[in-house]
């Protein structure tokens, strides 16, 4: 996961956009890449994580323990092992983000997929609230 200015993996929010897709239950490894001069803090719903390392130096004790927001400082990868929530819905998504209110409001977020099995994953979303700021005639992200 890249984080640059007011973006993340080089995309800002689209609400019918699939971010990512994980398994129900699943721990998923996620290296956090500040490539941006403002340190960031991301936030992940639905889901807790362990910080293995920051810039390839073990965890202070303060980034010790479960966590659902983490610190990314500049140029200092940060990984950390995600495990994702019981509930899976591939119709609903949950959102991760910039916990910084000025990059949250300038889009600098995304949204991921809890799905089991049995379900297929989404190419695209369509909530409610993306289905009222769509023009007739299809998903064209704008909202």
């Amino acid at each position: 996961m890249v984080l640059t200015n007011n973006r993340i993996n080089g995309a800002t929010m689209d609400m019918s956009r699939v971010d990512q897709v994980v398994t129900v239950g699943a721990r998923e490894r996620w290296i956090v890449d500040n490539q941006h001069h403002l340190p960031h803090n991301l936030h992940i719903h639905n889901a807790r994580f362990l910080v293995v390392s920051v810039g390839g130096e073990p965890p202070r004790d303060f980034e010790r323990g479960w966590k659902d927001t983490v610190y990314a400082p500049p140029g200092r990868p940060v990984i950390i092992d995600v495990e994702f929530g019981r509930s899976s819905d591939p119709d609903w998504p949950y959102m991760f983000h910039c916990h910084w209110l000025m990059h949250h409001d300038m889009g600098m977020m995304g949204q991921f997929v809890v799905i089991d099995e049995t379900q297929e994953p989404p190419t695209a979303i369509s909530t409610p609230a993306v289905r009222a700021n769509t023009p007739a005639g299809g998903m064209n992200g704008s909202h």
